[in-house]
């Protein structure tokens, strides 16, 4: 998704931006662990941050600009099969994240334990849920000794390429 200048536009009475599929079958293998306690709702983040780039923040324009590199450098180790370089963007982002938002700390200990068990891990949305890449077998079934005490889950997405590549215009 990109929301630059540039690329967003009015569509239905909606502002957009631009949005391209990803090839699912470039994808590694993915885990979604969330909790059945810890979330909040996306304005209680993206609110603040809002008001802080809008007021010329350094730090958070900083942020949103690497973030936006962070995207196109995923989507190129994808395409590269560069597997432990998404896995680190992965990291990466949430790590920005946290130096410019306030985590909660539930939230965040989803992540370092996800880490400790060997995936990588950053937000799926706003909280509550997280998501990274699995290096091996084993990894999962860290994943779901480790976090279930956290009173999260675990389980691992499949895609069905013919679906996940069709979009609604």
């Amino acid at each position: 998704m990109d929301f630059g200048e540039a690329t967003v536009q009015e569509k239905h009475g909606y502002t957009c931006g631009q949005y391209e599929p990803l090839d699912v079958t470039q994808l590694p293998p993915l885990y979604v662990a969330y909790s059945i306690n810890e979330s909040e709702p996306t304005e209680v983040v993206h609110n603040d941050l809002r008001s802080r780039y809008e007021q010329g923040d350094p730090d958070v324009i900083a942020a949103m600009q690497r973030f936006a590199q962070i995207t196109v450098a995923a989507k190129a180790a994808l395409a590269e099969g560069d597997i432990a370089g998404f896995g680190q963007l992965i990291d990466e982002n949430f790590d920005l994240r946290r130096s410019i938002c306030n985590v909660a700390s539930g939230q965040e200990r989803m992540v370092r334990v996800a880490r400790e068990a060997g995936a990588t891990a950053k937000f799926a949305g706003s909280g509550g849920a997280i998501i990274g890449t699995l290096p091996n077998e084993g990894t999962f079934d860290r994943l779901v000794e480790k976090l279930g005490p956290l009173d999260c889950r675990v389980i691992r997405p499949e895609f069905v390429p013919s679906l996940a590549q069709s979009h609604v215009e």
